[in-house]
């Protein structure tokens, strides 16, 4: 015993000495981690699924690839910017060996809270099957949150066997409340020779993690407001000197300092600012035109963000109703109709929500892809905007982004040179069907793209308003 505590004293050391940076950061939303069956408990095993640090490292590792897209427009995919990041997070492949880096991923967790907000999951479960009443006003707010209620619908399977439709609610709802997971992210390097390679991407891997909690949280089911962050703190190396001998050290101390601003932001104005500080000091360049995956851009015109700054008071479940309520087609009509009997109204296959992840059918209507005239009822694509609850140590905020790109399979080919169109079932079609292209007046994939996303960003724009305390 006494050896294995020696070792681990001595790895401690040489990881002391080798420390870069660490961030500090709690779960300002709910957190739902999804297990081997997608759901965050399993009453069988009776096991609660804790933060994985993979699941971490793959959502950095995706800004981190986004971010080296605007780095370097002249990548033009995934592939190519994942073999820029291997050359110092390491690949498979042997030309670029082992990470150059070390991620350390601790949890602490606040047992109490959560065992707490996990004993009340049948009031919810009542309240959600029955609209029995419930008392707490917090807990009626997250039963009544549109993705709360998705998940939370009778599966065939289950009808007529309440006490198995019960069972599959309590592992669904078994969510970690706010401020029960404290996460200390650090970061280390695995020799004392840096080279030139090695600080840039310790640049992009700090900048990527700022990113990454400020606009996406850090688990599953986050891009709708759950799994949100809490930045708490911020540290690096002070003697970072003795570790890196390159002329980019005034560039990763900059890049340290804007965090630091960002941690410590008064307002929604200063916080967009310090944003925006960051996107450009990370070197981001300007996008001349639309790129064909999403890509970060210092014009901020294919990489688009709002902060708004949260109404003192307002509960993170009042919050979580606004921000999913922004995202439904019942809201945008409502948004998109002035007050008065002779507004026009406006078809349901003009209001272009495919623009929020493909595909979007309910009971053979809405959009969905076809392959070579055939449904590609397999086709999947993330929704092309998030919504995240962000929080410092002064303000609480609801930041929306969005990427605008041409990989949406409006009117394009696949890597086979297959046919892709996008079209909209309905029977108010004369076949049922209809291409998007057609309905929105437009000859070009990007064309489409760009106006379905401006109109869908305004309209989650203006619902999210509500979270500041009105339109």
């Amino acid at each position: 015993m006494e050896e294995n505590t020696n070792w681990s004293l001595i790895q401690e050391k040489v990881k002391e000495k080798n420390w870069l940076f660490t961030i500090l950061f709690t779960n300002s939303s709910y957190l739902r981690v999804g297990g081997y069956n997608a759901r965050p408990y399993s009453i069988e095993l009776n096991i609660y699924e804790k933060v994985r640090s993979s699941q971490i490292k793959g959502f950095l590792r995706w800004w981190t690839r986004v971010l080296t897209l605007g780095q370097n427009p002249s990548l033009t995919n995934y592939k190519d910017a994942d073999e820029e990041i291997s050359k110092y997070v390491g690949s498979e492949k042997k030309e670029f060996g082992q990470s150059k880096f070390f991620l350390d991923i601790k949890c602490e967790i606040n047992k109490k809270a959560i065992e707490e907000f996990r004993n009340r999951i049948p009031e919810i479960i009542d309240y959600i099957t029955n609209k029995k009443k419930i008392g707490n006003e917090q807990l009626r707010d997250l039963g009544d949150v549109a993705r709360i209620k998705l998940i939370s619908l009778e599966r065939k399977e289950e009808k007529d066997k309440p006490e198995k439709y019960r069972k599959r609610l309590r592992e669904e709802l078994s969510l970690c409340p706010p401020y029960s997971i404290t996460v200390t992210l650090s970061v280390y390097t695995h020799k004392s020779d840096f080279t030139h390679m090695q600080a840039l991407g310790l640049i992009n891997l700090l900048g990527s993690a700022i990113l990454m909690l400020i606009f996406s949280g850090f688990s599953a089911f986050s891009a709708r407001g759950f799994a949100g962050c809490k930045l708490l703190d911020i540290n690096i190396n002070p003697k970072l000197n003795d570790i890196i001998k390159s002329d980019l050290l005034k560039n990763i101390y900059n890049v340290y300092n804007i965090c630091k601003e960002i941690i410590n932001s008064r307002d929604k104005k200063v916080l967009e600012e310090n944003i925006k500080k960051l996107i450009k000091n990370l070197n981001i360049k300007e996008l001349k035109n639309i790129p064909n995956v999403p890509t970060l851009d210092s014009s901020f015109k294919y990489f688009q963000f709002r902060v708004f700054e949260v109404k003192q008071n307002y509960s993170t479940e009042r919050i979580l109703k606004i921000i999913n309520e922004s995202v439904m087609k019942a809201t945008w009509k409502r948004l998109g109709r002035p007050d008065n009997r002779k507004a026009i109204k406006i078809p349901v296959e003009r209001y272009h929500t495919w623009i929020l992840g493909l595909p979007r059918t309910q009971r053979n209507t809405g959009y969905i892809v076809f392959r070579n005239g055939e449904k590609e009822e397999a086709f999947r694509r993330k929704s092309a905007i998030g919504i995240n609850i962000f929080e410092n140590i002064n303000k609480k905020f609801v930041i929306l982004h969005g990427f605008i790109s041409n990989d949406w399979p409006v009117i394009t080919k696949d890597k086979q040179g297959k046919e892709l169109i996008l079209k909209h079932l309905s029977p108010i079609h004369e076949k049922g069907e209809k291409e998007i292209t057609k309905i929105m007046n437009v000859s070009s994939n990007s064309e489409a793209v760009h106006r379905a996303f401006n109109e869908a960003f305004r309209y989650v724009e203006l619902k999210l308003k509500e979270v500041e305390g009105g339109r």
